[in-house]
């Protein structure tokens, strides 16, 4: 890995997303932490992107894993609509409260092939934490026939991620000291092993 390689991105904007469920179609609402109902900042522009949903308790169990170049208001706009639509997200069929991530790679990736290598490695540590893959996604691709440092970094990169989420679990304001512990606990030995496993594949 180049020294000079950014593996850190910036800390992801947080949205609380609501599912709907009219007759045979859903709709989303999302909160920023600022009070916006509506996508904010990167997340309103185009640029590198990607975007994790977790149920919104404690330690939420992680639904989904996506990239996008759009604005996330077009890529969900699309993603919703009549559950009949197989294009539509799978975990978006039902109602439901999630809390939803999106992280601005725009500084560290410089095309979709390095964006998607990056989503496989985040991917992969959300199965390494929950002992199972993200419920809504469909499929993942590893890349690697294309080298370059942000490939090469992909796994340090998403293990970043990894830590920046269960920093924002740390930070909610509802959590018990015995909460607090627990997640610091489950974020050490997943870190600990996402090491152990980008050791062993070298």
């Amino acid at each position: 890995m180049n020294r000079h390689t950014n593996t850190m991105p910036p800390s992801p904007e947080e949205y609380h997303l609501v599912v709907k469920k009219e007759n045979r179609s859903s709709k989303f609402l999302v909160t920023s932490n600022s009070g916006s109902n509506e996508f904010i900042d990167f997340s309103a522009t185009k640029g590198f992107k990607i975007y994790m949903v977790a149920f919104d308790d404690m330690l939420g169990s992680i639904v989904y894993v996506g990239i996008t170049k759009r604005s996330m208001k077009e890529r969900f706009t699309s993603g919703f609509g009549s559950i009949d639509d197989k294009n539509i997200y799978s975990w978006a069929t039902s109602a439901g409260s999630y809390r939803l991530l999106v992280w601005d790679l725009s500084n560290i990736v410089k095309d979709s092939i390095e964006l998607e290598v990056v989503e496989a490695e985040l991917a992969f540590a959300v199965r390494v934490m929950q002992r199972w893959w993200p419920t809504g996604l469909k499929s993942i691709t590893f890349k690697y026939f294309q080298m370059s440092n942000a490939i090469m970094a992909s796994s340090v990169i998403a293990r970043n991620m990894i830590e920046q989420y269960f920093d924002i679990l740390r930070s909610r304001n509802e959590l018990s000291g015995d909460d607090l512990e627990k997640i610091e606990f489950q974020k050490h030995k997943i870190i600990i092993l996402l090491e152990e496993l980008s050791i062993c594949r070298g």
